[in-house]
């Protein structure tokens, strides 16, 4: 069975001060980024498969999400295009002004 989400694939994700449970987000834990369902006092696998699926951010994206939980809103994104890079640089820019406004994201 295939995973729901695989190695490789790209995942926009917006960060939020909050996850409900059952909300899928993105776990960073000692700099590595896992995609699972929380749970409230646990995070459950998303994957139908055994393994524990690990989901590998570029250090700009793990900057943006870390020490935040992290709910995943879009679809896979197959290829980064130069309009899913100004989106990256506006959620970017805006997620640090709102942390120099108020001192929290």
């Amino acid at each position: 069975m295939e995973p729901t989400y695989c190695d490789g694939d790209i995942l926009l994700v917006e960060g939020l001060p909050y996850i409900n449970i059952s909300d899928i987000g993105v776990f960073v834990v000692n700099g590595d980024g896992y995609v699972k369902e929380y749970g409230g006092d646990r995070v459950k696998e998303v994957r139908k498969m055994e393994k524990i699926a690990t989901l590998l951010i570029s250090s700009y994206l793990a900057w943006l999400i870390a020490d935040i939980k992290c709910k995943i809103h879009l679809k896979r994104i197959d290829r980064m295009n130069n309009e899913f890079m100004d989106k990256l640089r506006k959620v970017h820019d805006e997620f640090f002004y709102n942390i120099n406004q108020k001192g929290k994201p």
